[in-house]
């Protein structure tokens, strides 16, 4: 390995790709249990494994010296916590983590879990960038978005800031309280608000407002009447609802 890597770099090479190799046969192969292994891969991969990769890697980069970047080729041989365990092997204290679709396939044990993985990987220090078309699974990880279209950026930022800045579609609130009809023919009494809809179960309703500050304003003085309000949350501040707007579609039904 040390030698193949100081070859690519005596012959101008910028990059290096490879699979992962292994040794423990009479001759080496390439381990690729995603395609060719009995079954699904399993999530753990094994601590052999894991001391073979880190050798291989370091056997490249020991022959192809600082400046030839080196590429591992995973090939779906593991699950996202497998990968994760790969990273940290390979490099201690990672400034940035980049995982792409890394909730996809796991049950909801495995997937939270995976998220409190990411959330203590960040605290940490480390940059976590995540590549999902899944919306929800955005809004439940991250703190900052980038949102793309047809290979555009159309937003990015903290999500709740880039719904604020859009004007043209109402903010839409959800408020549970006592009264939910004495509460929602007083909120029609004011010209910011432009629809209001009591929920099924007579529990609450939701608004749809011009001006969300003023909307806090008369509640909060609705509340002091003596309205009981169990919970106020906006919602239309999501990532898929956002999205929905940026890419020109009607409001997100609620």
């Amino acid at each position: 390995m040390e030698r193949a890597g100081a070859e690519v770099a005596r012959r101008g090479f910028k990059g290096l790709k490879t699979n992962i190799f292994r040794f423990d046969g009479p001759e080496p192969y390439v381990h690729m249990p995603g395609f060719n292994g009995p079954g699904w891969p399993e999530l753990n991969i094994s601590r052999d494994l894991v001391d073979g990769l880190v050798a291989q890697m370091t056997a490249f980069r020991n022959g192809a010296g600082p400046h030839v970047g080196l590429h591992l080729d995973l090939n779906f041989n593991f699950k996202t916590e497998g990968y994760i365990r790969l990273a940290q092997a390979l490099s201690h204290d990672p400034k940035v983590l980049v995982l792409d679709e890394p909730l996809n396939g796991l049950d909801p044990l495995a997937r939270s879990e995976m998220i409190a993985l990411f959330r203590s990987t960040a605290e940490q220090g480390c940059y976590v960038i995540i590549s999902s078309h899944v919306l929800h699974e955005v809004d439940v990880i991250s703190d900052q978005v980038i949102l793309l279209s047809n290979g555009y950026v159309v937003a990015e930022g903290q999500i709740q800031n880039v719904r604020s800045e859009i004007q043209e579609h109402p903010t839409q609130i959800l408020v549970r309280c006592s009264r939910p009809r004495e509460v929602a023919a007083k909120m029609l009494e004011y010209g910011h608000t432009i629809e209001v809809s009591i929920h099924k179960d007579e529990g609450g309703l939701l608004v749809k407002t011009r001006d969300a500050d003023r909307f806090y304003l008369a509640l909060n003085d609705l509340a002091v009447g003596g309205i009981e309000i169990e919970s106020i949350a906006p919602a239309d501040d999501d990532v898929l609802s956002v999205y929905e707007y940026l890419i020109g579609n009607e409001e997100a039904v609620r």
